[in-house]
């Protein structure tokens, strides 16, 4: 099971990028 807080950390990374 993938950990919910690593996909919004992935997901985060992304938003940071902006």
């Amino acid at each position: 099971m993938i950990s919910y807080s690593q996909w919004i950390i992935k997901k985060l990374q992304r938003w940071i990028r902006y």
